[in-house]
């Protein structure tokens, strides 16, 4: 997970005043005098909002920002059994006579297997975004039009070989047209097809059987049938029902028929007349050889619910086909939400070294290193995006969303320019809501989600008027887009849709410093977030997903703090804190360990400010140090400074707790990250003032007079620069 970025404004700090020595009373937290030691230790680390990389600043005279019209603005078990082009497997059952229904098959069961499955179509009911036609099937976000995602079936289990299939000892790929002819006799006619020669036979009991051939090599056999007859059924009497099938659609959504990777099988369906439904009632058979292409598409379709099986496929696809740059492309995306950054990256560079001017491909790899936090990387990435996509306007509009969240994203951000590019996607995937292709009226839909909540972000995080009223608009604009998606899709990406939108919410009502209530965004992160985490199968996905829940509920926890609902915030962070120790299992990110920490250090700051409990705040902070630690040699320049006044703060309970030797560790250890901070120019000196005050009061505490002295004077030295 990416690392949340933060300003460390003047305002908002915490004063602790620890009893000298040799005197229980509580001193006043005046400011010391150059002339007097210091009788208190100061906690520097303030209890703001902390920026998610999302967002940091802009003019403050600008105008009021309000949304106008968009126009303005598997599992399958692990498959890990060998491939075997020396041996093919054989069709096990004869397909059925013409007019004939499978064997097998009891007249209930036949009449479910008739009835056709729906993919999920509603009218859209929002009345802000327009609406959508029916028959939107599921696709990538980032998806051209003719990757379309069909509905998965339920997994299969057991392990299942890869071999392709043969019909009367002929097998595609492998048999050659002597050996048709002596098996199967002279055809019954010839024809030439897309250049390729095409024998028409006839093999009891059918009428129609065509091979095609290239080289005298058969490469693929396709056997008609009489009569449609159900797919399941027939899947059940060839022996393929242990294979996870693939529903393959056309660029209009139409769902053409039904693929059987392993087995290189094609189950062609008759029209059902409407997009996004099938008929499953089977019309030809097509056996191929195997091939990359059939586990692609089901490794694309499965890859938001069963990352374990999508790995798999996309591992036999690079196997079969090392050149195939889309293996490579959704590989990385897998890495990724496995949490494999490096291996991301490393399949993204692969298929952008296969197709170098792919903006899919582009966006993907600033994503990732977005995610990695490598900013400066990213962006020349999505510009070349931007550059390389006019012929695919949905790409393009990913891609300036994208680039408002980088901008966001920089050490020193720009909120009008965030909300400028934010924008431009809004105005480019505006008239693609409405294009007959299901994957670019999908992939349009989700850039006018997430750039909508991008404009929210930019609002809330920068200097504009109204904010209050113009972020509740943006973010309620982008809460109907979603709903008119799940309107009209099924399944768990409608639950994914909702929580995009909950959690993004929470970071932009951290925003707005206070200003937002986060409770009906929490509530909603959690619920759906929860059902979410129960329906998966896969437990990577489920990791994921409480890590996200977890990082949202850290964003509430901010806002309830900022106003004032302490009890509110302990509450959901400590929910937030199981959520995230969760989702972090064998995951060994910095960037999560710099996260946990945080969230540790913020809980425990409650407690020590708020309910004055010492004791309960170094229990949090007990647990916050190794994580610190760990993560010390990934966090980012600007960074450094923020932790270092983390730990010169988290010494003042230990302090108060008696435990001087770990107070004055972690204090001097801040002190040495924040002089590295003000020294690369990150911050200013005078963020120095406090630490070397605190260690001036420890070090007279112990009897260390001249180090107290010397410490007192770079204090008064450092307070001076503010003068």
């Amino acid at each position: 997970m990416p690392s949340r970025p933060s300003t460390i404004p003047n305002c908002l700090l915490v004063v602790f005043i620890l009893g000298l020595a040799l005197a229980p009373l509580i001193a006043a937290a005046d400011e010391p005098s150059a002339a007097d030691p210091p009788t208190a230790i100061t906690m520097v680390r303030p209890l703001n909002p902390e920026e998610p990389k999302q967002a940091l600043e802009t003019q403050k005279d600008a105008a009021p920002a309000s949304p106008a019209s968009p126009a303005s603005p598997a599992s399958p078990a692990s498959l890990r059994a060998d491939q075997s082009a020396d041996a093919p497997q054989t069709l096990p059952a004869e397909l059925p006579e013409p007019g004939q229904t499978p064997n097998a098959l009891d007249p209930k069961a036949a009449a479910a297997a008739d009835a056709p499955p729906s993919a999920g179509t509603a009218e859209a009911s929002s009345p802000a975004p327009p609406s959508v036609e029916q028959g939107l099937t599921k696709a990538s976000p980032e998806g051209p039009a003719g990757d379309l995602k069909p509905i998965p079936d339920p997994a299969p289990s057991g392990e299942v070989k890869i071999e392709t299939a043969s019909f009367k000892a002929i097998t595609p790929g492998k048999s050659t047209l002597a050996e048709v002819q002596e098996a199967w006799g002279s055809p019954t006619q010839m024809a030439v097809q897309d250049n390729r020669p095409v024998h028409l036979y006839r093999v009891e009991p059918f009428d129609r059987i065509e091979v095609a051939f290239v080289d005298n090599k058969v490469t693929s056999i396709i056997i008609r049938l009489q009569q449609a007859v159900p797919a399941g059924p027939l899947a059940e009497q060839l022996k393929l029902a242990d294979i996870r099938p693939v529903l393959v659609s056309n660029e209009l959504g139409e769902i053409l028929g039904q693929s059987y990777p392993e087995r290189g099988v094609l189950f062609a369906f008759e029209p059902a007349g409407q997009p996004g439904k099938a008929t499953m009632r089977v019309v030809d058979v097509i056996l191929e050889p195997v091939t990359a292409e059939a586990f692609v598409l089901r490794a694309e379709t499965y890859l938001d619910t069963e990352l374990t099986a999508s790995a798999e496929d996309l591992k036999h696809a690079i196997q079969l086909q090392p050149q195939l740059a889309r293996a490579h492309w959704l590989q990385a995306r897998v890495a990724a939400s496995l949490g494999n950054i490096e291996m991301a990256l490393a399949s993204s560079a692969e298929a952008i070294r296969l197709e170098p001017a792919n903006p899919q491909f582009l966006v993907t790899r600033a994503q990732l290193l977005r995610q990695a936090g490598r900013i400066s990387e990213a962006i020349p990435d999505v510009r070349a995006a931007i550059k390389n996509s006019d012929n695919r306007p949905h790409i393009k509009a990913r891609a300036f969303s994208l680039l408002g969240d980088l901008t966001n994203s920089e050490p020193k951000p720009d909120h009008a320019k965030a909300l400028e590019n934010h924008m431009q996607a809004i105005s480019i995937a505006d008239p693609l809501i409405s294009s007959p292709h299901p994957a670019i009226r999908t992939a349009a839909m989700e850039v006018m989600i997430d750039a909508h909540l991008g404009a929210s972000q930019d609002i809330a995080w920068g200097s504009w008027e109204n904010k209050k009223l113009a972020v509740s608009t943006w973010l309620q604009r982008a809460s109907e887009y979603a709903e008119a998606m799940t309107a009209i899709e099924t399944g768990s990406h409608t639950d994914a849709l909702r929580f995009r939108v909950a959690t993004r919410a929470l970071a932009a009502c951290v925003g707005a410093q206070g200003e937002l209530s986060p409770a009906d965004w929490t509530r909603r992160a959690i619920e759906v977030g929860e059902r979410m985490i129960e329906a998966n199968q896969d437990p990577h996905r489920k990791q994921q997903i409480a890590w996200d829940l977890g990082l949202a509920l850290y964003d509430s926890v901010q806002v309830h703090q900022v106003r004032g609902e302490q009890d509110v915030a302990l509450e959901v962070g400590r929910r937030a804190a199981e959520l995230l120790e969760r989702g972090s299992e064998g995951n060994q990110r910095p960037a999560n360990w710099l996260l946990m920490g945080r969230l540790y250090f913020r809980l425990g700051t409650i407690y020590a400010v708020n309910k004055s409990d010492h004791h309960e705040a170094v229990r949090w902070f007990d647990k916050s140090i190794p994580l610190f630690q760990k993560a010390a040699d990934g966090i980012p320049a600007h960074e450094v400074g923020r932790l270092g006044e983390t730990l010169v703060s988290m010494g003042v309970s230990y302090w108060e707790v008696g435990n001087r030797e770990v107070a004055l560790n972690q204090t001097k250890t801040g002190v040495e990250l924040i002089e590295a901070a003000v020294e690369s120019g990150y911050i200013e000196k005078l963020a120095l003032e406090v630490p070397y005050s605190n260690l001036a009061t420890m070090h007279r505490q112990l009897g260390e007079n001249a180090q107290a002295d010397r410490f007192l004077k770079m204090a008064s030295e450092h307070r001076d620069t503010l003068r």
